[in-house]
């Protein structure tokens, strides 16, 4: 769990960095509900590239700490998130991505103003998108993974298949990065070398990790993981493309400014949301509101992207099958 106010991961009834009580657990579907799930939406809170653009922002250097429970808003960073969400070595039940016409080197994502994105880049969105609904849903898991998703249903009657899901699940992350990726490129910037040490470290980690097990590097991670069909070059441009889509999304975080009346007016619209933070002080909470506002903007600009690119599948097959 991430706490809301300080953005620290962890386990228990409250965050061990700032104090705040965990937030009210959200239970899982019952199998009757199947068919009311949403595909996940990474602009809107909740989804999988929101959140991990969310959990980098602190609320800025001018933020207090609490009293009597020191603490500093740092902004987190994305590699460590997606560390921490690919180390979850997930069984896939022997699910890959195969298709007779599938090309890693083809582009799956095509767009406006040269947005692209290739099969390869693309299948770490689809894989991740899987096994991420496996490691949130584990007690609700309304599919055989043994079986192709392609001929199980999420809606039947609407023929939309589980394999639907996940390709519309990892479309939106997918798209959403892509444009942000050229945009950035479009405007000159790039990741610095501290930005690419980073990466260097994230890999090293999982070659670490890999060796542990056994396996050979980065590669043998990536084979155990997803069943051979992600390349070592490819998570790589996927990490890439990723971390410079979140520095630029971060140029319009920091861009949108709220007057201190437009704050307190929707903190008041909105007082209910932060009853659990109130014993933190006003100028806390008003951070807060002021976090939550520019999170909003920052939502907006990416939609606004994403719709100006036009972003479409165009070649990626999935056909998941069971080894």
């Amino acid at each position: 769990m991430i706490c809301r106010l300080c953005g620290t991961e962890y386990e228990g009834e409250a965050c061990p960095n700032c104090g705040t009580p965990m937030e009210e657990e959200i239970t899982g579907l019952q199998p009757e509900a199947a068919e009311e799930i949403d595909p996940i939406d990474p602009i809107a809170p909740g989804g999988i590239f929101y959140e991990a653009l969310a959990a980098s922002h602190a609320l800025g250097e001018e933020e207090k700490t609490v009293e009597k429970k020191p603490r500093t808003y740092e902004k987190r960073d994305l590699m460590s998130m997606l560390l921490l969400v690919l180390l979850l070595l997930v069984y896939l039940g022997g699910i890959w991505l195969y298709s007779a016409r599938y090309d890693p080197d083809a582009r799956a994502l095509t767009g406006a103003d040269g947005v692209a994105m290739s099969n390869g880049v693309y299948a770490v969105f689809y894989m991740s998108a899987y096994s991420s609904y496996l490691s949130d849903n584990s007690d609700a898991i309304y599919f055989d993974t043994s079986r192709p998703l392609s001929r199980q249903y999420y809606n039947a009657e609407a023929g939309y298949s589980w394999e639907d899901y996940f390709l519309e699940s990892a479309m939106t992350q997918a798209a959403a990065t892509a444009c942000l990726f050229r945009q950035a490129e479009k405007e000159g910037m790039a990741l610095d070398s501290e930005d690419l040490a980073e990466i260097d470290d994230t890999i090293s980690s999982l070659e670490d990790y890999a060796a542990g097990y056994g396996l050979d590097g980065l590669q043998g991670y990536l084979d155990a993981s997803y069943s051979g069909r992600i390349r070592a070059e490819d998570y790589r441009e996927y990490l890439i493309e990723t971390a410079l889509a979140q520095k630029y999304a971060e140029t319009i975080y920091n861009a949108a400014e709220f007057d201190e009346d437009t704050v307190r007016d929707y903190y008041s619209a909105h007082m209910g949301d932060y009853t659990d933070y109130m014993d933190y002080g006003e100028d806390i909470v008003l951070q807060l509101v002021l976090s939550d506002l520019k999170s909003e903007a920052m939502s907006e600009g990416i939609t606004a992207l994403m719709q100006s690119s036009d972003c479409r599948l165009t070649r990626f097959a999935a056909e998941p099958k069971a080894a």
